[in-house]
This record gives C-alpha cells, sequence and structure tokens, in this order.
C-alpha cells in the first residue's frame, strides 16, 4: 500500500458485506432478498470448470423454445450440449428452489453477492443492466465474473491485516434486488471521511448529463441532507464510500456501501485527491465533480470485460480484418434461409416516418440506399460502443443528448453476411434485437466502410439493433 493510498483494515471490508448494513437502512434501500450460500455452492462458484446447475440448463433450454431458433446446427449443438451437462451434471435443487421463489415474487432481480455484483460479466445475457429473469442468467453472471471471483476468494486483498484464515470465517450470500430501470445519471458515489461526506462524483462517468450542471447546488444540497439525516454515524466505519440513488429532490435511496480504499473505483476523482480534501476544513460543501461536457466523458473501467478477451485485445489493436477472421470462426449462418429472413422481419423493429425520413435523408447524401437498407432501433444506449469505437469516428453527426439514438445500415447484411445469430428474448410479446458493437466493426468491414486509416464514414452514439 502506497502513501497515496488508504489503509483498509478487514473490519472496513467486513462492514461493506450486503447483510451487514442492509437491515440497518433497509427503509432507504431498494427491496432485496438475501439467501445464504451453502459450501457447495461456494465450491462451485470458485471451481475453474465452467457448467450450470440442472436448473439453469432447464431455464436455458425453455428461452430456446421461446425463441424458436431451430437450425441444423443449432440442434447438433443442443446435442452436444445435452451430453456435456450429463458429464458435468451438478445440483442445487433447495437453493435453485429458493432463487425461483425470489423470481416469482419480484419477476426480474438484480443479482451480488456480499460486496460485488457481476457487471463486469453482463456481455454474457441479453440485457446487459443485469436484469435477471431465471436461474439460468443468473448462474451465467455469476460463473462468468471476475468481480465474483474476487469475493469468494480474496475480498481481502487490499488489507493490511488480512490473515490466512479469515475466508473460511465469511458466510457468503447471494443477494437478489428487486429489478428497477435505475437512470445512471442519478447515481451518484459519495466519499465520507470521519462520518462527513467531503466528495461525490458522478457515478456514471462515461457519459455527460445536460441536466446535472444546472441543478449541482441542489444534488448536493438533496444528498447531504439525506446523508446527515439516514446514514451519518450510523454505519459502522468512520470512513467509507455510499453510492446514493437521487430520484429526484425528495426521494433518494441507497444503493450500495464500499470500502474507503483502492478496491473502490474514485470514478471522477483520484484517491490523492480525496485524501487532500479529507484534511481540509470540516465546515467546507463536499466537492462534486460531474462531466460537463462530451469532452470531460472518462473511459470506462468496465470496458475491458464487454467483451470476451481474445476480441477486446484484437479491438485495442484496431486491426479490423483479424477481428472479422476470429469472429467468423465462431459464426452460425442463422440467417440463410428463407424462413429465418421471414422470421427476421416478424421481429424487426418499426419507428415513426420522421425519424425514419430524418435518418435516410441524412445517410442518401453518402450512399444510395432503400428503406430495406435501414435497420433502426430505439433503446436505452449506454455509450459502450462509442468508447469502443472512439479511435476511428470522425464526429457525431446525428448527436443525441441521452445516447439513446442508435443505427445502422445493415438490413441486408442480416441476409447475406454470416453475422451471429440475433440474441433474441421475448418479452411483453415483442422481439428486442440487439447486437454488440464488436458485429458493428465487422459490418461496417464488410460494407467497405472503413477506409484504409479505418476512419469511418459515418458516426453515429451508439451502434447497436
Amino acid at each position: 500500500m502506497t502513501a497515496d493510498l488508504p489503509r483498509v483494515s478487514v473490519q472496513d471490508v467486513l462492514n461493506c458485506s450486503f447483510p451487514v448494513w442492509y437491515p440497518i437502512f433497509e427503509k432507504h434501500s431498494f427491496k432485496s432478498v438475501i439467501l445464504k450460500l451453502t459450501d457447495d455452492v461456494v465450491q462451485y462458484l470458485r471451481s475453474d470448470k465452467f457448467y450450470l446447475p440442472t436448473g439453469a440448463n432447464e431455464a436455458m433450454d425453455e428461452m430456446r423454445r421461446l425463441n424458436t431458433e431451430s437450425s441444423d446446427d443449432e440442434d447438433h449443438w443442443s446435442d452436444e450440449d445435452a451430453d456435456n451437462d450429463t458429464t458435468n451434471k451438478i445440483s442445487f435443487p433447495e437453493f435453485e428452489q429458493q432463487i425461483k421463489n425470489v423470481l416469482e415474487q419480484y419477476d426480474a432481480v438484480f443479482p451480488k453477492l456480499n460486496w460485488s455484483s457481476p457487471k463486469d460479466a453482463r456481455w454474457m445475457i441479453s440485457d446487459s443492466r443485469l436484469k435477471c429473469m431465471n436461474l439460468a442468467d443468473i448462474f451465467l453472471l455469476l460463473k462468468s465474473s471476475d468481480f465474483i471471483t474476487h469475493d469468494i476468494c480474496e475480498p481481502f486483498k487490499f488489507c493490511y491485516d488480512d490473515t490466512d484464515n479469515l475466508l473460511t470465517t465469511i458466510q457468503y450470500v447471494l443477494v437478489l434486488r428487486k429489478w428497477s430501470a435505475l437512470q445512471p445519471s442519478k447515481e451518484f458515489r459519495c466519499f465520507v471521511k470521519n462520518h462527513r461526506i467531503i466528495a461525490i462524483s458522478q457515478r456514471d462517468s462515461e457519459n455527460y448529463y445536460e441536466f446535472i450542471e444546472p441543478v449541482a447546488d441542489q444534488i448536493i444540497t438533496n444528498i447531504v441532507e439525506f446523508f446527515n439525516t439516514h446514514i451519518q454515524n450510523k454505519f459502522p466505519s468512520g470512513d467509507y464510500v455510499v453510492d446514493i440513488y437521487r430520484k429526484d429532490s425528495n426521494k433518494l435511496y441507497i444503493i450500495d456501501f464500499n470500502p474507503w480504499g483502492p478496491m473502490t473505483d474514485s470514478l471522477l476523482f483520484d484517491w490523492p485527491d480525496i485524501l487532500t480534501l479529507s484534511l481540509q476544513n470540516n465546515n467546507e460543501k463536499p466537492e462534486f465533480r460531474y462531466v460537463s461536457s462530451q469532452n470531460g466523458i472518462k473511459p470506462n473501467s468496465y470496458t475491458q470485460y464487454a467483451v470476451p478477451k481474445d476480441i477486446a485485445d484484437i479491438s485495442r489493436e484496431r486491426d479490423f480484418n483479424k477481428l472479422a477472421d476470429v469472429l467468423s470462426t465462431c459464426q452460425k449462418h442463422f440467417y440463410e434461409t428463407t424462413a429465418h429472413s421471414d422470421f427476421y422481419t416478424q421481429c424487426r423493429p418499426t419507428y415513426p416516418p420522421d425519424v425514419i425520413n430524418r435518418i435516410l435523408n441524412y445517410l442518401s447524401l453518402k450512399y444510395t440506399i432503400c428503406d430495406d437498407d435501414l435497420a433502426i432501433d430505439i433503446d436505452c444506449g449506454t455509450g459502450q460502443s462509442t468508447i469502443l469505437l472512439k479511435l476511428v469516428l470522425v464526429s457525431n453527426d446525428i448527436p443525441h443528448a441521452d445516447l439513446s439514438l442508435t443505427l445502422s445500415i445493415s438490413g441486408h447484411v442480416v441476409h447475406w453476411f454470416d453475422l451471429p445469430p440475433f440474441c433474441c428474448r421475448y418479452r411483453n410479446k415483442k422481439f428486442h434485437i440487439p447486437l454488440s458493437s464488436i458485429d458493428f466493426i465487422r459490418i461496417f468491414k464488410c460494407l467497405n466502410i472503413f477506409d484504409d486509416e479505418y476512419e469511418l464514414d459515418l458516426s453515429f452514439d451508439t451502434f447497436i439493433f
């Protein structure tokens, strides 16, 4: 531990464990159910082998049936998968039933363990917000996450007083939080020193939100008042980090607590900055940092986890030809038949004519296209693709304040290029069909939109449809 970083004790980490703080602040947080992990479940999560419990596999089979995605290749894959399930069959019937009971109660949940959520593995499921609706989603996230591995293998890694026998004393839990569609723009990280907030950071440091600056003082006031009334001197540690959701000026909620130390992301601050602030006058109001312009966006620290490592490495090298080759090795020719083309047509989203006309008018300046060549979707964009591709983006020709306008001239590409199968999920009797930003690299490469220097001729806020 360097002199520029705070010292963290084992007790400070334990105090941030969900089953420790949640009973104290339950009425000021989001509804959650805590399930104890048995030793066999913990050992399963620690093991290197990647296979799902019986109940999770059954949930995946059900999703396949709902998605009606059937082909000779997929049937063959399913048979192999079934054989693999037989070889590595494992089941936690009581624990799985407990999870199912919570899902019946809440419909959808956000999972985490004592300290961490599997946000680094969000690419494993169709809803990257970690909205889980079945056993398969939950176990896929838990088994794929480095953050979860950290929780169960080395939670005291940064503690100065760690000892070898501490790990066996922890009661691990699975926390299933009732799903709420939180707006990232309303999440704030508060740094508390000696029971006092000294700094506040916009939690979503990868996006610019125009509304924050005009109400910055009001945000500080609301957070400090909420903290002084409901949190101050009630949390076991004097130094810690607390994430707060400000729905509006009168409705604030606790999201989570984190240790005061390097294992916690300092976001728009650096830890030396925070330590300096902690030495200043106790009567000063907290310093509030937020993204004040598009140029102030901080790269997302989780971007490296958004796709498998081999693909991420190639992306950083900007070798798009190599990336296309890697992707082609795992492609399934899903939309190569008339039946599959018809299926896509049924699922394809439709939008108001004025939106489509605006986009078509813009694209017609550079390309000869027809309506069938355009596929668009309006979704809750996170800006992930902008960050991934920002080295090759020329400009934001169609800006959109909340990064929610997403489009591509790729309707025909779906049918005649060997893209991966769409990740479809059945919800509210409508299909939502997303593609990752990696897929878009390949799409634009296939369409020859990248020139020799890999500059992108068209650019938009995000690339998901």
